[in-house]
Order: structure tokens, then sequence, then C-alpha cells
């Protein structure tokens, strides 16, 4: 630990140095949910780079909860209700999901009328590793509700590996709109419900809040607000 606050007061006084400049710099450790990472950030890290050529990013990509201090990680992006009083947190957008599946299993499938309908079939669950918590999706349309709380047929800690699944034709998934996308447009993933509201996870970024809170930090954390502030599948409203 005492070996991370060196680091740190060396990367503030540099930053300090470059502020006299008009740069930030120096290493930032962020941590973020794949799908975030995958189809939000690193697509656009060309614009980070140009806006913040000194400041170079430790970026990892996982569905696992890391302890920030502990791992010397500056910050995080989280998905979900935060609970963790050791943290300071800012809300920035939203995960938003669909329910899906293949052509294929659809093609054999008994007949979808009602959400109800969706307990007559196999589905593909999702569980956060390291807690084995599990992800259950409500869907809302009016004054109507249902939620899938029925143990899954599989399940999956990874969301591209649910996302491979579903395109195999194993069952109907309820998965990031962001990361199926392409598939949607390809046609090898169906949307199902799509006059359904199914209910969108909070993302947060989040820091320890016991460190202070760096000029190359609070620029990252600027920054990735702004995307998903840009983007209408990851803002916070619409």
């Amino acid at each position: 630990m005492r070996a991370r606050n060196v680091i740190d007061e060396v990367d503030e006084l540099e930053a300090s140095v470059s502020q006299s400049h008009n740069l930030v710099r120096g290493r930032v450790a962020v941590e973020m949910p794949s799908p975030v990472g995958i189809f939000l950030v690193i697509p656009a890290l060309p614009d980070f780079a140009a806006k913040f050529p000194e400041i170079r990013l430790d970026i990892g990509c996982s569905e696992r909860v890391v302890g920030l201090a502990e791992e010397g990680i500056d910050c995080a992006i989280r998905g979900g209700t935060l609970v963790d009083l050791d943290l300071v947190s800012r809300a920035i957008g939203q995960m938003r999901f669909c329910f899906c599946a293949s052509p294929s299993y659809l093609a054999t499938a008994p007949l979808l009328n009602h959400p109800g309908d969706l307990t007559q079939h196999r589905h593909l669950g999702f569980k956060f590793p390291g807690t084995g918590r599990r992800f259950i999706p409500t869907l809302t349309r009016g004054n109507e509700s249902f939620t899938l709380d029925q143990t899954p047929y599989m399940y999956f800690n990874n969301g591209s590996a649910v996302t491979a699944a579903a395109v195999a034709g194993l069952g109907i998934a309820y998965l990031p709109r962001a990361e199926i996308e392409h598939q949607l447009q390809a046609g090898d993933l169906v949307e199902i419900f799509g006059d359904w509201h199914m209910a969108s996870m909070p993302i947060s970024i989040v820091y320890p809040s016991t460190r202070h809170i760096s000029a190359k930090v609070r620029a990252f954390a600027d920054w990735i607000a702004l995307l998903m502030e840009s983007d209408p599948l990851w803002r916070l409203d619409g």
C-alpha cells in the first residue's frame, strides 16, 4: 500500500507540472464490465488518446468485482446498485437489455405470445463471477409486469459466452443491447417482446473514498461520462 501511495504521489507531481503546460499525464488503472469495455470504451479510445496523449490507461475488462484499494485500481465502472460505503460513486449511464434467441431455437420452440410463456422455454442465465449473484430480468408494459426468476437451463459467468450460447440455439437469453446489435442486424438473433420494457442496469464510475481524485482520473471519468451520454444505448435517459 505504501508503494502505491508513493506512485500516486509521483504521478500527482508529474500531473501538476504537466498542467502548467495544459497537459494531464500519468497512468490510470480502470476496471469495467466486458460489454462496456469492448462495445463502448475501446472503439472510442482513439478520441481519448487524441485528447489526453500523456495519459496511459491500464484497462481491465471482466465481470469480476475487483477491490480497488486492494488491487491498486484508480477507478472502476460498476453495474447495478452500489452498496460499498468505502467507494464514492457517480451515475454515468445505464446498460440496456433485451430478450433474444436464435431463429433455429424459435423455429422448434413453443410460441411466445406473452412473457409468461417464457416459463415454458429454456433460458440462459448469467451469474456474476466471485459472488454467484444472478441477474434476474423483469419486463413491464403499462400496468403489467413479469419477472423471469425460474432456474435457468444453463448458467454462464461471461456475457460473451451467453451470447455465443444464444446464437448456437441453446435457449432464450437476456443480453446487453449494445453487445448483440450486430447479431440482431445480421439475423443471428431475434429480439423477443420488443414492445415490452426491460429494466436497465444503472452504470456508475466509482473511486476509493480515501483517495484524492487526481486530475488524470477525473479526466477519464469526465470523458467516459460524456461518451455514455452521447450514445442512446448507454445514456442515462431516453
